[in-house]
């Protein structure tokens, strides 16, 4: 999932933009079961969203990628936040994301995304934990409590076979996620200990809280 191309942007060059010049961002797309059914049928929803941003979106089924342009309409009030966005949904959707959740990153919404695997940046390279490791320390996450942890946090949390996203509106309840994620890869902590000492700290907290 390299980029195809990755345009060097800073915020003095965006802020400098002329009308007919287009910024393009392209993302490969994996071989992952159903994401070029769920990206066809997400297209109309994706272009309107764009649009509205003066962004333009292209899907090569047949070469696999995907693309986002500026186009003559580019909103130019917050250039940089906005070209960090539409990159953050271009790689949720790389990452097999179900669009209509990956598309609140434009909006607002907060992401996180958590290699856990062996990738060059995974945990399981970090910390040197070999396959079967971390396919028993995985099943962790899967357990019913990560039910328990999104509630905990107001947060949805995707659990895929390398990596972990969250979206919330807490940056706080993100990194509480990611925190918690780790302990269970690379310490092998149960998820249901983890939310337990989770609502203790909570407790406390708001018991201090009735004491001021």
């Amino acid at each position: 999932m390299d980029n195809l191309e990755v345009p060097n942007l800073n915020l003095l060059k965006l802020q400098q933009l002329d009308e007919d010049e287009v910024i393009s961002f392209t993302r490969r797309l994996p071989r992952a079961k159903g994401i070029d059914s769920a990206l066809s049928n997400a297209m109309p929803m994706l272009r309107s969203c764009l649009d509205s941003f003066g962004m333009s979106c292209e899907f090569n089924r047949r070469k696999r990628f995907l693309r986002f342009s500026t186009t003559s309409e580019f909103v130019l009030d917050d250039p940089h936040d906005v070209i960090t966005k539409a990159r953050e949904l271009l790689q949720l959707l790389a990452l097999n994301i179900p669009p209509s959740l990956a598309i609140h990153v434009m909006y607002g919404r907060r992401c996180d995304i958590m290699e856990i695997g062996p990738q060059k940046n995974g945990l399981c390279t970090t910390f040197n934990i070999n396959a079967d490791q971390f396919h028993q320390r995985w099943k962790l996450l899967t357990a019913p409590a990560l039910e328990e942890l999104q509630t905990l946090t107001s947060c949805e949390i995707l659990v895929g076979e390398a990596i972990v996203v969250s979206f919330g509106d807490s940056v706080q309840a993100l990194n509480t996620i990611r925190k918690v994620v780790e302990e269970c890869i690379v310490y092998n902590q149960p998820l249901k200990s983890r939310i337990t000492s989770i609502k203790a700290t909570m407790n406390i907290k708001n018991l201090e809280a009735l004491r001021l």
